[in-house]
C-alpha cells in the first residue's frame, strides 16, 4: 500500500495515533506500507518504490 502524506495529512490532533493504528493493522495483515511525504521529489519516490519492490521480491523468494 502506498500512503501519500500531503498537506492535509496532519490536520487533526489524532492524525499520528490514527496512522500508527493503520501501520499496525497493515503489518498484522502482512500488507507492506510505503509512506510518501508531501515534499518528496519524483526521483526519490521512484527510488523508494523500487527499493520496496526489491525487498518484497526478496521476501517472496526466501519466504
Amino acid at each position: 500500500m502506498v500512503e501519500y502524506n500531503g498537506s492535509g495529512h496532519d490536520l487533526s490532533g489524532d492524525a499520528d495515533a490514527r496512522m500508527e493504528v493503520k501501520r499496525l493493522a497493515l503489518q498484522k495483515a502482512g500488507i507492506p506500507l510505503l509512506e510518501i511525504p508531501e515534499r518528496m521529489g519524483k526521483p526519490d519516490i521512484f527510488a523508494a518504490l523500487s527499493e520496496k519492490v526489491g525487498v518484497l521480491e526478496t521476501e517472496k523468494r526466501t519466504g
